[in-house]
């Protein structure tokens, strides 16, 4: 499947809702995305919501892969996670475990509500980002 992309104009909120099955290569393209949108949109915060995802074949290489890669953001900008199969949820950790010097910021949750009170909002509008992202990705 892949993910779906929106952002809260008012917040400056990127959310990339991942679907299906989560693999390798779907986690580093969305690094490539993260990148295409801050390019575009400036400094934001970000969520990666796997609530949708209905399976989990990510590997710890890939995780340790994508940890290594420089950050995008800059480091007041919130990077959440919100994972609540186990299996992600533990290689989230991961990440963040092996990130925290470059990303001190990320953090990873249970539900979209968590993420929300952490970046210190109550909601978010989120709009659907247009398709041409994805090619400049």
């Amino acid at each position: 499947m892949g993910f779906r992309l929106a952002f809260d104009t008012e917040n400056k909120i990127l959310l990339l809702s991942a679907e299906g099955v989560v693999t390798d290569q779907l986690v580093l393209d969305g690094y490539d995305l993260v990148k295409s949108c801050w390019d575009r949109y400036g400094a934001c915060s970000y969520i990666i919501d796997y609530s949708q995802a209905t399976e989990i074949l990510l590997s710890a290489e890939a995780v340790r892969k994508l940890a290594r890669k420089k950050p995008i953001l800059q480091p007041q900008c919130f990077q959440l996670n919100v994972a609540p199969q186990n299996e992600m949820h533990r290689l989230a950790r991961m990440y963040q475990i092996v990130s925290t010097q470059t990303r001190p910021t990320f953090q990873v949750v249970r539900t979209m509500e968590e993420a929300l009170k952490l970046i210190g909002v109550a909601s978010a509008t989120f709009t659907p980002i247009q398709d041409d992202l994805r090619k400049a990705a």
